[in-house]
């Protein structure tokens, strides 16, 4: 007669010999708090879309309540405490994207545009100019909406200083 082997305990001895090893490694566990919290930036910036603000937050709290719940189970705490550190790497880095986001346009826009001169770029044919205190006019976009700075190629060469206010036709992307 075979005997079935049972996936849980093939689990629990593996389980059990990573608990042996940690425990093992305890004067060394701190060394690890780093690189998790960093998976949690990484994860941040590894994303396709911007996630929601109260995701980290959330996952966060979720994990702590579990290690708390978890405390005297060593082995399970120290994982769930590595999960904490990851969400707070994910939430840290959510909100200093938020706190230093520009307005960034959302679709092109066509207007007269007026600046002044902060920065010239010479390049072949085509010099780009980088305009500051920006007033764009004949368009819906409200002055708030603009970003701070617009970085634009002149399509034939211009002279232009350093500091002088210039106004023109411009399409912003």
């Amino acid at each position: 007669m075979k005997t079935i082997c049972r996936p849980w305990k093939q689990v629990r001895a593996i389980l059990a010999g990573i608990s042996v090893a940690a425990s093992a490694e305890r004067d060394r566990w701190i060394l690890w708090a780093p690189i998790a919290f960093g998976s949690g930036i990484a994860g941040y910036f590894a994303l396709d879309r911007e996630p929601d603000a109260w995701i980290g937050p959330l996952f966060l709290t979720t994990a702590l309540s579990f290690a708390y719940i978890m405390r005297r189970v060593e082995f399970i705490f120290l994982v769930v405490i590595a999960i904490a550190l990851f969400w707070s790497g994910f939430g840290i880095a959510k909100f200093r994207s938020d706190t230093v986001s520009a307005p960034v346009l959302q679709k092109s826009v066509i207007g007269t545009l007026s600046g002044r001169v902060v920065r010239i770029e010479a390049f072949p044919g085509r010099p780009r100019v980088l305009l500051d205190q920006l007033h764009l006019s004949g368009t819906v976009i409200k002055p708030h909406a603009l970003p701070e700075r617009v970085l634009l190629r002149l399509s034939q060469p211009i002279e232009f200083e350093i500091g002088n206010r210039v106004t023109g036709r411009a399409r912003l992307l």
